[in-house]
């Protein structure tokens, strides 16, 4: 039997847990908080990762682009990014942030425990963590915006403000173009 993604579940919590929230002083970051923290990138990684494979499927004419997204498809995020690339016509600083997003990923799931600066035991080390940690998030919201508007999976009035947001932030011409055909 094949997986399935429950389409509102997913756009509920991509939109629900993003932005990230604003720093909170040193003292005040508690390790358990860092560990929630990595839960919610973790899932907000493997949606970021959904997206680009239903953006993929959109860009190849498929007309439901979310039905069954962990069914089968294998390639890894690079692989996803260098087809997209190859589909769709994107804009140079948009395609460069899904690198560096792709680096921050990787760093993120497979090295950030051996990081110097992920030290959990004092303040300063959690309050770098959770500094880089919202800074992937950043990212995180900014591509996925992107792509959630190019999908059409969110109505325009749900995704206006954020992608306003992200234009007046990173300012890509193509969030430009998505404002003026959502407004």
């Amino acid at each position: 039997m094949k997986a399935e993604i429950d389409e509102t579940k997913f756009r509920r919590i991509v939109v629900r847990s993003m932005p990230p929230r604003t720093l909170t002083s040193k003292s005040a970051i508690k390790r358990n908080q860092i560990f929630e923290h990595m839960g919610m990138l973790l899932v907000l990684t493997q949606q970021a990762e959904a997206l680009i494979r239903a953006t993929l499927r959109r860009a190849c004419g498929a007309t439901d682009a979310f039905a069954d997204l962990d069914a089968g498809d294998r390639r890894t995020m690079g692989a996803l990014i260098h087809e997209l690339e190859r589909k769709v016509r994107l804009h140079h600083y948009f395609a460069e942030d899904l690198w560096i997003l792709l680096r921050q990923r990787n760093d993120f799931i497979h090295h950030l425990a051996l990081k110097e600066w992920f030290a959990l035991d004092d303040t300063t080390g959690r309050y770098r963590a959770l500094a880089w940690m919202s800074h992937y998030q950043q990212r995180l919201f900014e591509i996925t915006t992107v792509l959630l508007a190019y999908t059409e999976a969110l109505p325009a009035d749900e995704l206006k403000e954020d992608l306003r947001s992200v234009h007046e932030t990173i300012g890509y011409p193509c969030v430009g173009e998505l404002i003026a055909q959502k407004t």
